[in-house]
């Protein structure tokens, strides 16, 4: 199972009371990744190899000891130097699962700065990267060992002193961040139309809105979807909805029909016929294979 599908079985646990923690974490290995976002935090600790992570349009170094928090809705790729092969810790949770603290609101307010008064990544040595390391690895465990006693407690505990850490480290580099070999080339207009299009997907959305929008042409927006992400702009607000829908069909009861207008569908036919374009399922038959493997069907 992948690790988002794990995580939404994880959310839909939790929704439905089972005692399933939103929560997942594991290690990954990967040249590349492609261009995406999710609705959920995501927490990386590298452990080997080296390259460049792009989040919102700006580049980030990545090697052993650094560490990057993604708040939903960040878009980001990963590419790693020749080709090599880049370890990580990847740790996803539902933001919700910090509030439970009185005093949470200290200092859980500012992940939503992330990517705007803070980096978005930061870079660990010496003892400090030994103990966030150390951390990571203590998350693994206790992920992979459910029977322990109190174990969402200590995940929950190891997972916001991690997170503490890392906002310490990136308010003290907050005034680095923007250097300028650090920005990524390209044309700033296209991360523009990507932060529209991924405000407004929901919403009925059109080329020539975007274009309006950033007082360019449709070709030229057209263009700049096609060169850095490869589709089409249809396509990729297509994949954008059905991301969206394929999660809700997963994590909610909501109706299928629902779900169709709450992702952006006009129509429930143009939502069938792209949902099993993309996923290769119906919306109905994505459902219940999800609902089959989890046990809860």
């Amino acid at each position: 199972m992948n690790k988002k599908l794990q995580f939404y079985e994880n959310m839909k646990g939790s929704n439905q009371g089972t005692g399933k923690l939103p929560f997942f974490i594991g290690i990954h290995a990967f040249p590349t990744t492609v261009l995406n976002y999710h609705s959920f935090v995501e927490f990386t600790y590298i452990i080997d190899g080296s390259g460049y992570q792009s989040i919102n349009g700006t580049l980030h170094r990545m090697e052993p000891g650094t560490i990057s928090l993604l708040p939903p809705y960040h878009i980001h790729q990963m590419t790693s130097d020749n080709g090599c092969v880049i370890r990580k810790y990847c740790c996803l949770f539902d933001m919700n699962i910090l509030f439970g603290s009185p005093y949470a609101s200290e200092w859980t307010e500012q992940l939503y700065q992330i990517g705007a008064a803070f980096p978005s990544s930061v870079a660990f040595h010496g003892e400090e990267a030994v103990l966030m390391e150390a951390l990571f690895a203590r998350l693994l465990m206790e992920y992979c060992n459910p029977d322990l006693r109190g174990r969402n407690h200590m995940i929950c505990s190891k997972l916001s002193e991690a997170l503490l850490l890392f906002l310490r480290a990136a308010a003290a580099a907050g005034d680095h961040e923007a250097k300028p070999n650090e920005q990524e080339e390209g044309n700033p207009l296209f991360w523009s139309a990507l932060h529209y299009v991924h405000a407004h997907y929901t919403e009925r959305l059109t080329l020539d809105m975007v274009a309006k929008h950033l007082h360019i042409s449709e070709s030229y927006v057209s263009r700049m979807f096609r060169e850095r992400t490869g589709r089409s702009f249809l396509e990729y607000v297509h994949q954008l909805r059905i991301d969206s829908a394929a999660s809700m069909l997963v994590t909610t009861d909501r109706t299928i029909m629902d779900i169709a207008f709450d992702t952006g569908f006009e129509s429930p036919r143009t939502f069938y016929r792209v949902f099993k374009e993309v996923r290769g399922q119906s919306p109905k038959e994505y459902r219940n294979a999800n609902l089959c493997r989890s046990g809860l069907s």
